[in-house]
């Protein structure tokens, strides 16, 4: 039997992938596995702290905001620390201190520790190398500065700080000297520091003190002051010239730190003011008050009043402080201004004859004819408590008409009202009866009185109205 003869077939070719499809799958995946790895830390943490986590020195790994909050409450409840000074230990208390912890806040700090880093896998790693927090608190700083002093006590020795020494026109150094013990600054802080920790024990010692500002600063700043010394300045005011000299501009001047806090040349106001004050004393014009006096209410001019000028100080002092400051514009002219004169008053009253007083306070009305009493009357005047206080002085009676309307629209009141009697006094006020009240005398007058007139019964405006004169004294007071 004859055999068939086969042609044995090449196996299929095997083309291999790229390399750079490989190395994107196997980053995908990379990819993939760091996401779900990032998204399973944060809805594991979302709103817990992460493991590792201390607040105030405790351990609140896992805890979410309230437990956080409740531990911090457990643990501060009775919180004291005891402060170790020179060796002798010492108790200070929340109450000392006006303290207290702000536990929702400490807690919500806690919980959110790490959690503010671009990656949550990077903020756990952050939280096991840095996770300890704060706590929150509030306290008294005058109380904790009361409370560092007496724990520093007396026996330590402050440091002396160096200072420029102006005697004159000489100028000397005194230099610093360093002082000894415990610095209460430095202990406030500490304190401070153990209360965020909620550290329960603190120490701290003896040292030397340096102090805050040295000889060789001052010394950098002399030539500041002896320049600052040697300015030319000059005032001139109404054609006199004031030159102040070395000395007294050496008085002017202070040495203290700015906000950068280097030494810096500055000037003390309240001397450049009492310099400028003494100037003023020469050159000032008093004004000469007019002096009146008042008889019954007339006006008499006894002498005539004359306006003063006063130098412009407060304009003076500025231009002098900028002048030492900057160096220039060193001829300072002062300005004088006008001062009106005043008008002082003398009232008095003819009492040889009639006149009338009324009491605000006592809401009464006196007729007086030759110093004696001869009729009085209950009366309403003006509302003080609505702003419509009658005026008080001493006046005389302007006019005297019947039957007339009162019309107070012109004056921006809402009334216009018929009288029997008017008798006005001083401008728009006046005495007059009053139909519309039903009682007079009362201390309802404060607020519900008139807009400034004296109200009476109609028997009592008539009898005034028959007693008094134009020109009868009226006084108004309280």
């Amino acid at each position: 039997m004859k055999q068939s003869e086969t042609t044995p077939q090449a196996p299929p070719e095997v083309h291999p992938s790229p390399a750079w499809k490989k190395g994107l799958l196997v980053g995908a995946v990379v990819v993939g596995v760091f996401t779900l790895l990032n998204l399973g830390i944060w809805g594991m943490y979302h709103g817990r702290a992460y493991p590792g986590v201390k607040l105030g020195g405790q351990d609140v790994s896992n805890l979410d905001t309230a437990a956080v909050s409740s531990r911090v409450q457990e643990y501060t409840a009775n919180y004291a620390l005891v402060v170790e000074v020179r060796g002798q230990p010492q108790e200070v208390t929340n109450q000392s201190l006006g303290l207290s912890y702000e536990y929702q806040r400490s807690a919500k700090a806690a919980v959110n520790q790490g959690k503010n880093q671009w990656l949550p896998l990077y903020g756990l790693v952050y939280t096991w190398q840095k996770g300890s927090v704060g706590l929150s608190y509030q306290l008294d700083g005058d109380k904790l500065d009361q409370v560092a002093a007496g724990l520093a006590g007396t026996d330590s020795v402050a440091p002396t700080d160096a200072k420029v020494v102006i005697e004159g026109e000489n100028i000397r150094v005194e230099d610093d000297k360093p002082g000894r013990g415990v610095d209460p600054k430095r202990l406030s802080a500490l304190i401070q520091e153990q209360i965020a920790r909620g550290q329960r024990r603190a120490s701290i010692g003896e040292r030397a003190t340096e102090a805050s500002i040295t000889t060789k600063e001052i010394q950098a700043v002399l030539p500041a002051v002896q320049q600052a010394m040697k300015l030319p300045l000059s005032v001139q005011v109404s054609g006199r010239l004031y030159a102040p000299g070395a000395a007294q501009i050496g008085s002017w001047l202070v040495v203290s730190p700015d906000k950068d806090g280097r030494l810096v040349v500055g000037t003390n106001q309240d001397a450049i003011n009492a310099y400028v004050a003494g100037v003023a004393g020469q050159v000032d014009v008093a004004a000469v008050i007019r002096q009146v006096n008042m008889v019954n209410g007339e006006v008499r001019t006894v002498s005539e009043g004359k306006n003063g000028s006063a130098l412009d100080k407060d304009a003076i002092a500025r231009a002098l402080a900028n002048a030492v400051a900057t160096g220039k514009d060193t001829a300072v002219t002062g300005v004088m201004a006008a001062v009106a004169f005043k008008t002082r008053t003398n009232n008095s009253v003819d009492v040889e004859g009639k006149y009338i007083e009324i009491n605000l306070s006592r809401q009464r009305l006196w007729a007086y004819n030759d110093k004696q009493l001869v009729y009085e009357t209950p009366i309403t005047s003006g509302a003080t408590g609505a702003g419509h206080a009658t005026i008080q002085g001493l006046f005389s009676i302007k006019a005297k008409q019947t039957n007339r309307n009162l019309n107070g629209v012109p004056l921006g009141f809402d009334y216009n009202v018929f009288v029997n009697y008017w008798m006005p006094f001083s401008g728009n006020y006046g005495m007059h009866d009053a139909s519309w009240r039903n009682s007079f005398g009362g201390q309802d007058y404060y607020y519900g009185g008139s807009h400034g007139c004296v109200n009476m019964p109609a028997s009592a405006a008539a009898w005034v109205f028959n007693f008094v004169n134009v020109g009868t004294p009226v006084w108004v007071h309280s």
